[in-house]
């Protein structure tokens, strides 16, 4: 389990040994934890969160999207991590599965109390590319679960439409109180940014990547990575869905060999966040991935830094199908 150190924290431990007390969380098997961190989110356990998205603002200018949120925890125990996803949506959403582009993702907050509000506010970057025209803008509040998986909890919509031109953009969207919102129980997935996996059946594809650099804050909190040029080879007609994974490890990567690194987070593979895999032969002279830090517990040290391209399989597994490793180490101190 986490450990918490100011009072905020201890509160909320409090209170979830107060739900697990009261039958309202459910405690693992070793009866003395009952939230997993998954993600860098508090997982919880048991049935989704009350949890509604009260209030919802959404600015587009360039590559930067401006997203603020109200959310309140209804629910009589403490929720498990929020996060908020930004879709445009073909068609007026009225709830249930999500048919669209998601185009920015803001982490809301590891996890909330019962009755507490929050409002987070985030410049987040905008992911994908979807084709131009007009589309229907939804922000939908997903928790994290102990198992790992995310669940929409609740949505809201605007009425007008927003209007995508790619590489220009620039408007404004906000959702209100009179505005179309709901909540949900339904869709549940890993990533919040790929949800529709394509798996690749038979032998993992291959995906050549350089020209590979990176570069991060003095936090770590997030990550760019840029590729000079990659292009993909499979035996099949495309490869399974793709993403970029980004590791501290004690040593290079190297083929074969047992890869005892740490992953400090991961996106999808140079475009949209729901892209369904590449063509067979397909290049590209360059893309580039944002990456948020998800894990708070790697221990400050030196490590070689690993850019990994990492392809769905139908057994369910991610595998390394492209990798670059870098000329010298990094010293890794969290904020």
């Amino acid at each position: 389990m986490r450990k918490e150190t100011d009072a905020e924290g201890m509160r909320y431990l409090q209170e979830l040994k107060d739900a697990v007390a009261a039958g309202y969380a459910e405690p693992k098997e070793n009866g003395e934890e009952w939230y997993v961190v998954c993600g860098g989110m508090n997982g919880r356990a048991g049935i989704p969160s009350e949890v509604l998205l009260e209030t919802a603002q959404v600015s587009v200018g360039g590559d930067d999207v401006d997203v603020s949120v109200t959310v309140r925890n209804v629910s009589p125990w403490p929720s498990g991590g929020l996060t908020a996803v930004v879709w445009y949506c073909e068609e007026p959403y009225d709830g249930g599965t999500v048919e669209g582009h998601a185009v920015a993702r803001m982490d809301v907050v590891r996890g909330l109390l019962s009755g507490r509000t929050v409002r987070a506010h985030e410049r987040v970057k905008f992911a994908g590319d979807p084709p131009a025209g007009e589309y229907f803008e939804v922000v939908v509040l997903y928790e994290a679960m102990s198992d790992g998986q995310w669940v929409a909890v609740s949505w809201g919509a605007m009425p007008n439409k927003v209007f995508h031109r790619p590489a220009k953009r620039g408007f404004f969207g906000s959702i209100s109180a009179g505005m179309a919102k709901g909540a949900l129980d339904q869709n549940r997935f890993r990533d919040p940014w790929m949800t529709r996996l394509e798996a690749k059946s038979g032998r993992s594809s291959s995906v050549s990547i350089s020209g590979v650099s990176w570069r991060t804050g003095a936090d770590w909190r997030r990550i760019s990575v840029e590729f000079g040029k990659f292009a993909v080879s499979t035996d099949a007609a495309r490869t399974g869905s793709l993403k970029v994974v980004f590791w501290l490890a004690p040593k290079p990567f190297v083929p074969g060999e047992k890869f005892n690194a740490i992953p400090l987070g991961s996106a999808p593979f140079c475009g949209d966040p729901f892209q369904l895999g590449f063509e067979n032969g397909f290049e590209s002279e360059g893309g580039a991935a944002e990456i948020v830090r998800a894990n708070d517990d790697v221990p400050a040290g030196d490590y070689w830094a690993v850019v990994t391209v990492n392809e769905y399989h139908e057994s369910g597994r991610w595998y390394i199908v492209g990798w670059a490793n870098f000329a010298t180490q990094n010293h890794y101190e969290p904020a």
